[in-house]
């Protein structure tokens, strides 16, 4: 059968974010295309096709928190998580992420006991 592409991607991070190869990396999660997710929940409750304990109906804000808690619940490793939603056709909203990223990393690399976001 045809696997779901989120149910997916998450089991892909998985694997990536607790190889051991990355163990001491830092991972930035970007969770993209916010834009198409809210015309896409808007019509479609998750609940259905891939996350059945999801109790958000509809809601933009309820869905991508779920979401974004999916991602990183997945994270058995000691490394630090920054997670982050983007759209990427829009620049500003784009660059405003890479700053606060940037920032981010800098604090951590100053104040090595940031837990990130």
């Amino acid at each position: 059968g045809k696997e779901n592409r989120m149910l997916e991607s998450l089991a892909l991070f998985d694997d990536i974010c607790n190889s051991h190869w990355f163990t001491d990396t830092a991972f930035i999660l970007f969770l993209n295309k916010t834009d198409l997710f809210k015309q896409k929940i808007a019509v479609k409750d998750m609940r259905d096709y891939c996350f059945p304990t999801y109790r958000g109906g509809h809601d933009f804000e309820a869905g991508s928190a779920f979401i974004k808690q999916r991602f990183l619940e997945r994270n058995r490793s000691p490394h630090v998580m920054f997670g982050h939603f983007t759209c990427a056709i829009s620049t500003e909203k784009f660059a405003f992420v890479f700053n606060a990223v940037r920032s981010t990393i800098v604090s951590q690399i100053v104040d090595p006991n940031y837990g990130g976001i």
